[in-house]
This record gives C-alpha cells, sequence and structure tokens, in this order.
C-alpha cells in the first residue's frame, strides 16, 4: 500500500485487507475524543470486534 511521503507511522487492522478497490473520491473525517498519539488512535481499529479501519489518523501531536 503507497502512503504519502508525511506519514510516520503504520498499523495495518486486520479489518482491512491492503489493497484499494475503490477510487478514492471522498473523505470522512472521524474526531476522537481525547488526546491520543496515532499508534494509540490505530489501536482503536486493531480488534476484529470492531469491524472498522481507517486510511488516516492524527495524533495529538500532529504526526500522521
Amino acid at each position: 500500500m503507497k502512503s504519502s511521503k508525511l506519514v510516520s507511522y503504520t498499523g495495518l487492522s486486520p479489518n482491512h485487507s491492503g489493497r484499494r478497490t475503490h477510487a478514492i473520491d471522498r473523505i470522512t473525517p472521524h474526531a476522537v475524543v481525547g488526546q491520543l498519539s496515532v499508534e494509540r488512535i490505530c489501536g482503536c481499529f486493531a480488534g476484529k470486534d470492531r469491524q472498522a479501519s481507517c486510511n488516516y489518523a492524527i495524533g495529538a501531536d500532529g504526526r500522521i
């Protein structure tokens, strides 16, 4: 999976195949309550029981 040069951390969710199956034609921002690191935000998507994934997250320190 090709990522932006701005990305400093990659955490793959088991809920996403890693393959893009549709052209990017929109974004859906989600707000995370709390001052979380990008690693902690990605951890929110780590469990298969969540049945969710995200493409990018911005941590409290601005890392992507």
